[in-house]
């Protein structure tokens, strides 16, 4: 494994309830954007654009179908991936995946295209800190509701319970780790544990995009991304 790679961790595995009446079976992370592309081209190719060596797919449900993806065309950046044995959450699909991990990599959610360059929140990681989350304001994030609290560019308060009128800021998608992150969590399952954690002990940086998070997740984020991503990327 090369140590100067940039690797993003793409967590493409969930069951995609939310989208299951507009995709079906499709995994979220192949919803079709175009008659010809779906989303994870649109990922890839921004993950290549800003400087990513390589991705690295988390798979669970619909395995299948994501790797017959990585088969129908010659992609930007190398493509690896585990299959996680059973439902292990986001951060179990994580830990499950650090065999094929740097000490120093980037995760991104498969329904979210790339908002930063990886290599900005590798940057940010330094002595205090071992992750690093890109977050975009709430004023520009509207109408998506913001789940984190900043100050002096570090993550104070991550939640997905509070009043949003306390927060400042949405994580938009993407977060910076080194392997002491997932020590200091070997016990959380997924990031609603774990965030959390790092955000209350100051080892959380913020990285700030000024864009809103382009997503699939739910129906109004994925007919913005197929509006949004033919134009966007035709420039």
């Amino acid at each position: 494994m090369k140590t100067d790679e940039i690797v993003v961790v793409i967590i493409a595995g969930g069951a995609g309830t939310r989208m299951r009446h507009l995709l079906g079976d499709t995994p979220k992370f192949l919803a079709p954007i175009t008659p010809e592309l779906c989303f994870a081209d649109f990922v890839i190719d921004r993950l290549a654009e800003l400087g990513a060596t390589r991705a690295h797919l988390c798979l669970g449900k619909g395995a299948d179908a994501v790797l017959r993806w990585t088969r129908r065309r010659a992609l930007p950046i190398p493509v690896t991936s585990t299959l996680e044995p059973r439902p292990l959450g986001v951060i179990g699909a994580v830990r499950d995946a650090l065999p094929a991990l740097p000490e120093r990599f980037v995760m991104a959610y498969g329904d979210v295209w790339p908002p930063l360059p990886p290599a900005a929140l590798l940057r940010a990681l330094d002595d205090r800190t071992c992750s690093a989350m890109a977050v975009s304001s709430k004023e520009v994030s509207a109408p998506l509701l913001p789940n984190v609290e900043v100050r002096a560019e570090r993550i104070v308060r991550y939640t997905k319970d509070s009043d949003p009128a306390a927060l400042t800021h949405l994580d938009a998608g993407m977060v910076g780790f080194t392997r002491e992150a997932l020590s200091l969590g070997a016990d959380c399952r997924d990031e609603v544990q774990l965030f959390p954690r790092l955000a209350e002990a100051g080892r959380m940086a913020a990285v700030f995009s000024e864009h809103a998070p382009v997503q699939v997740g739910d129906q109004r984020g994925y007919e913005h991304a197929r509006a949004t991503l033919p134009v966007v990327t035709a420039r």
